[in-house]
């Protein structure tokens, strides 16, 4: 009894790691350059690949590295292959990217979610990061003037800052000082925040009282955007992006609570199956607690 209990289990074990490996994905990330100009634009291809016959469901990929480079274009292209014993899907995603200025461009960290049913944990696999070295212009017009003397041009442009607010301070803001006027004091950043607050306020309310009004992807972009201004807001910063929320007084957790719950709207905004609506309440909750955590702590400090 006992080897056949030992046995059934070892043919299950057998079983479960067959299926698993014939039905997982595979990513890989390429660029078709290693070197770009700064005039010109580079490709990156991300390919997810998996047996026709056993692919799982995935979300669309997430790009969380994407630094000295911009996206101007995004194409999805599906390949099959047959082989003798099996035929394997393909879907490549393909992103066209401009370098911002000379050094190092830097894409990658591509994430995908992906699970065997609707019921399963989704599971996580991501790429490496591509390294692109961006080199001067090829051509001899104004971006090629830029790089060249891009030194001269900055120390030109903080001359004349510094000039034009010597001449604005003894012109309009000196005269002031000494006529005796009282300036209206200005309102507080405390002040200017529990506005903002209450501003994003009134937008969760509006999400909350029209949300069966919507379509599920208009749900989550309204949540995102209501985040991301608020971040804007708070910040002063134009995206979430990690290092900019650190940089600008961002704790570390937080700033983890931020960037996963962003990825997590993008993912189910174009999930292939629609999201369960209490997900989407979750995200609500989320968001509704971010916010009000950073105006606390703005508020606490201040006591």
């Amino acid at each position: 009894m006992i080897r056949s209990i030992i046995l059934g289990s070892f043919l299950i074990l057998i079983l479960t790691i067959t299926i698993s490996a014939n039905t997982d994905l595979k990513t890989r990330i390429e660029s078709d350059v290693t070197e770009v100009a700064l005039d010109r634009t580079f490709t990156v291809t991300v390919t997810i690949e998996c047996s026709l016959d056993e692919c799982p469901l995935f979300f669309p990929p997430s790009v969380n590295v994407m630094e000295n480079c911009r996206k101007i274009g995004h194409e999805t292209v599906n390949k099959t292959q047959a082989f003798s014993n099996r035929t394997v899907m393909q879907q490549q995603y393909i992103y066209t990217l401009e370098p911002k200025a000379l050094g190092e461009a830097y894409f990658g960290e591509v994430q995908v979610y992906y699970a065997h049913s609707t019921n399963e944990t989704p599971r996580l696999l991501q790429t490496d990061t591509i390294e692109i070295t961006v080199k001067k212009p090829v051509g001899n017009g104004r971006a090629a003037f830029i790089a060249e003397n891009w030194l001269i041009l900055l120390i030109a442009v903080c001359i004349g800052m510094g000039i034009g607010g010597g001449v604005m301070y003894y012109i309009i803001i000196r005269p002031k000082i000494f006529s005796g006027r009282k300036n209206k004091p200005a309102k507080s950043d405390i002040t200017a925040q529990q506005d903002e607050c209450f501003s994003v306020d009134a937008e969760l309310k509006k999400w909350e009282k029209n949300d069966n009004n919507y379509s599920q992807k208009e749900q989550l972009e309204s949540l995102e955007h209501i985040l991301k201004t608020f971040i804007y807001a708070r910040f002063k910063i134009p995206t979430c992006a990690r290092e900019k929320l650190i940089h600008a007084g961002c704790t570390g957790e937080l700033t983890q609570r931020i960037c996963s719950l962003i990825n997590k709207m993008d993912t189910a905004r174009y999930a292939p199956v629609e999201v369960e609506p209490q997900v989407i309440r979750s995200f609500y909750s989320a968001v509704t607690e971010i916010i009000y955590h950073i105006h606390k702590s703005d508020t606490e400090g201040t006591q």
